[in-house]
């Protein structure tokens, strides 16, 4: 969950630094018909892959220091938060200042890893509908709102772009993961 911070008088907003996310290998620039399409298919995977596990197995990490399907369903949940909640206050307000937190953070926090596979997935789901909704009728202007963010060293400014791009390519590598570990292709 990101921590709002107090909105900044026009004359005293932080000048930030960053921007627009960059072009990269890791994290590539992808339309917002391309994000929506990752954030609207990672469900039907992740229950796809899940369904070729026993239940029992989904908790079982496949060696030691690796994520079990349920670790890896957590941190997306948390990721969801960080990442989902900033789009919520930038449609909310006009460019708001907000404090940045971690995905690890925000995970200690909750109870994601104790929850069984079907009632986190469910939640996920839920959560994932419920944003694919907020995006989906948003003008091209919308998605170039921004806010300030603070917390994470300097000052930056990030679009609802960024946000919805951020979770939708971190979430793209984890969901292959997911794949992987329970047999698929």
């Amino acid at each position: 969950m990101t921590r709002r911070t107090s909105k900044h008088p026009a004359t005293a907003d932080p000048v930030p630094v960053g921007g627009p996310r960059s072009r990269s290998a890791r994290d590539p620039h992808l339309t917002r018909e391309e994000i929506l399409a990752l954030l609207r298919e990672a469900p039907g995977r992740i229950a796809g892959a899940a369904s070729r596990v026993p239940a029992a197995d989904l908790r079982t990490a496949p060696a030691p220091g690796v994520w079990s399907i349920v670790d890896i369903l957590a941190h997306l949940r948390a990721c969801a938060d960080v990442w989902g909640d900033p789009i919520s206050v930038i449609l909310a307000e006009d460019r708001p200042t907000i404090r940045a937190v971690s995905p690890a953070t925000r995970l200690r926090g909750t109870d994601y890893r104790d929850q069984s596979f079907d009632v986190s997935f469910r939640a996920f789901s839920d959560q994932r509908s419920d944003l694919i909704a907020t995006l989906e009728p948003l003008s091209p202007e919308t998605w170039d709102r921004s806010a300030i963010v603070t917390g994470a060293g300097a000052v930056l400014e990030r679009t609802l772009h960024w946000y919805a791009l951020g979770l939708a390519a971190h979430e793209r590598s984890h969901v292959k993961q997911i794949v992987r570990l329970t047999g698929g292709g």
